[in-house]
């Protein structure tokens, strides 16, 4: 059994519980739990915690990564199948581990307490894991628990896993793939920028690779990758009906384009030769809010060109 890129939240007895209660009604083995994230379980302080695991026997073809704050079992685990977390409780209150019924109140504790070694690259903070909303008080979707940019939990995974081979169609909880910056977030969540999420929609190649280079033209319609991103274009399909085309609008030029990526700055700059110096055209940029854009500007009588600068700010 393989548990793997689930958000559990407020589940009311506890959020991962397997294994049999006792050691005559059932039991399991040979699991896999890896790259979940668990939020404020147990909502019925009924002592699941975050994960329990009873009854458990631990085979040779899988291990352990859980997301827990508590673990119960009479067991046995290999060294190191319980590795690569990141806890957080909240400064103020109290957290609680136990291991075969005896209860650690420190993360020493935990760690040390048995032959197995546990935990020992994990972490425990009362800080902010860098969620978008770690308000566990709200009910989904308002609780966002996708990765921020500055989460401390990017690129810190498992170690033993680079480089990461995700299974077949494994995806994150949001359904984006499972890498990026070339190696593995800790959680449910993988957190890529826009454009490595547009590269991971398109190509599955988040961090570039054949086909997905900012310059390369796949589709060979003389736009490449990064201007067919911050245009709104395809890839896949040829369409140069998406360049920033000028027409003729009355007494003025019009210069239309498309800004679909929201993160990048977009300008219109003028000039009355391709070697001369590019200003900024000040005239109001309209819209017809759909992501279409245009200015309209005075035409002067002699010849000048126009190009759309896009750059991050």
């Amino acid at each position: 059994m393989t548990v793997r890129n689930n958000l559990l939240h407020r589940c009311h007895v506890g959020g991962i519980v397997i294994g049999g209660a006792g050691t005559t009604n059932g039991g399991a083995s040979d699991c896999v739990i890896t790259k979940n994230t668990l939020v404020d379980n147990d909502t019925t302080g009924s002592g699941g915690g975050q994960i329990s695991i009873q009854n458990f026997v631990a085979g040779g073809h899988g291990g352990v990564r859980t997301t827990g704050l508590k673990a119960n079992t009479t067991g046995s685990f290999a060294a190191g199948a319980i590795d690569w977390n990141y806890y957080k409780f909240r400064s103020g209150g109290d957290y609680e581990f136990i291991w075969n019924n005896a209860a650690q109140s420190t993360f020493s504790g935990w760690k040390s307490v048995s032959v197995t070694s546990k935990d020992s690259h994990s972490a425990l903070v009362t800080s902010n894991v860098g969620l978008v909303n770690e308000s566990a008080t709200s009910a989904l979707p308002a609780s966002d628990f996708s990765l921020t940019a500055t989460s401390p939990v990017r690129d810190i995974g498992d170690s033993a896993e680079q480089p990461f081979t995700p299974a077949a169609g494994q995806k994150d909880f949001s359904g984006q793939g499972r890498i990026a910056n070339g190696r593995i977030d800790i959680g449910a969540d993988e957190f890529m920028t826009p454009w490595q999420g547009w590269r991971d929609q398109w190509f599955a190649l988040p961090d570039g690779g054949a086909g997905a280079e900012a310059l390369d033209d796949p589709d060979h319609d003389g736009i490449e990758n990064l201007l067919e991103y911050f245009q709104g274009g395809d890839p896949g399909r040829s369409d140069s009906s998406r360049w920033p085309k000028a027409s003729i609008n009355g007494a003025a030029l019009r210069f239309s384009y498309i800004k679909a990526a929201g993160e990048l700055t977009y300008s219109v700059e003028r000039s009355s030769t391709l070697s001369g110096q590019w200003t900024a055209v000040t005239t109001s940029e309209q819209t017809d809010g759909l992501g279409t854009c245009w200015k309209d500007i005075p035409r002067s009588g002699s010849k000048e060109f126009f190009r759309l600068r896009v750059a991050q700010p």
